[in-house]
């Protein structure tokens, strides 16, 4: 099989008043067709010549699982009346969040299922996930594009329904307000540095959100988390 050979299609480049010429800056474009054409013929070839060590591939690949414990829990903590953890079953790639009520000998409650959140979806990623003050309600932030850029979602804990609340375009940082009313989430800037600390008020529009802070030197970052002692 003859490997695919990218066209060379010449772009200038001026930085400090010195030019460049870059003849693949093409492939930069991720929507492209010929572009993803491209990578696609790579794929193709890079398939065909490692075809014939796929046995090794698959071998080495379940020695690595078979050391590894996949059925598995974290230790579980206690809020209020809920003792939480998270566990993981064999063959299913992400974790659950469960709790239990008042003892660890308890019916299991799932909170999340990232197995499930993940389903029908080329990638997934859970951002992070944050119960309220009252432990009624759990929001919780998904990717599925790889990107990082979150959207945040909130679960009725008690009929597991969907609230219409979803806030796109988010990053690291959740955190609920002691009222169980809405939430404060974090918003990056161009560089995806973490930027500014929003609050939301359930029920709303997300056009309505309140900026509280702005970090606003670019040498500075921040986290946006609540003590589990509440503050």
């Amino acid at each position: 099989m003859t490997p695919p050979v990218a066209h060379k299609l010449a772009k200038h480049l001026t930085i400090h008043d010195d030019t460049r010429i870059d003849h693949y800056y093409w492939l930069r474009e991720r929507d492209d067709p010929g572009a993803i054409a491209y990578l696609e013929a790579e794929n193709r070839y890079t398939e065909a010549v490692m075809a014939p060590i796929k046995p090794l591939e698959t071998e080495i690949y379940n020695e690595i699982i078979g050391r590894i414990q996949q059925t598995d829990a974290s230790a579980p903590f206690r809020k209020k009346d809920y003792f939480y953890y998270s566990r993981t079953e064999e063959g299913k790639q992400y974790s659950i969040y469960c709790r239990k009520r008042g003892s660890l000998d308890a019916a299991e409650e799932i909170l999340l299922d990232g197995n499930v959140l993940a389903e029908g979806h080329a990638y997934f990623a859970l951002g992070g996930m944050t119960v309220s003050a009252n432990q009624q309600l759990v929001a919780y932030a998904v990717d599925y594009t790889g990107a990082e850029r979150f959207i945040v979602q909130v679960k009725d804990l008690a009929t597991g329904e969907m609230l219409p609340d979803s806030i796109p375009e988010t990053t690291y940082g959740l955190a609920w307000l002691n009222d169980n009313a809405g939430l404060l989430y974090v918003t990056f800037d161009a560089t995806q540095r973490p930027e500014k600390v929003w609050k939301h008020v359930l029920g709303t529009s997300v056009r309505d959100d309140r900026v509280l802070f702005t970090e606003d030197d670019p040498l500075f970052t921040f986290e946006l988390r609540k003590a589990r002692s509440g503050r």
